[in-house]
């Protein structure tokens, strides 16, 4: 998470980002903020890769986390499998 906020109100700003945290920790996503979220993650992914800079990186990444070699090409599948806890 991040944004970008004046000085003068940084505090103010990160008790806005505690408190909407800890308002989505209290109550489940509607199906539209669901699919919407679900959407986003799939539609960044060809953005990973490209130029040769962003690819390099992003496959650094499953040396980093350990993750399978096809984690890219399986996440779409996996992120669509996710469901609201209800």
């Amino acid at each position: 998470m991040a944004t970008g906020v004046r000085t003068d109100v940084t505090g103010p700003a990160i008790s806005e980002i505690f408190n909407e945290i800890e308002r989505m920790r209290g109550s489940q996503p509607n199906d539209e903020e669901l699919a919407t979220a679900k959407d986003s993650i799939s539609r960044s992914l060809p953005g990973l890769f490209e130029t040769t800079s962003q690819t390099a990186s992003t496959i650094g990444q499953l040396f980093v986390y350990k993750l399978p070699d096809d984690y890219y090409r399986t996440l779409p599948e996996a992120v669509d499998q996710v469901t609201a806890r209800r």
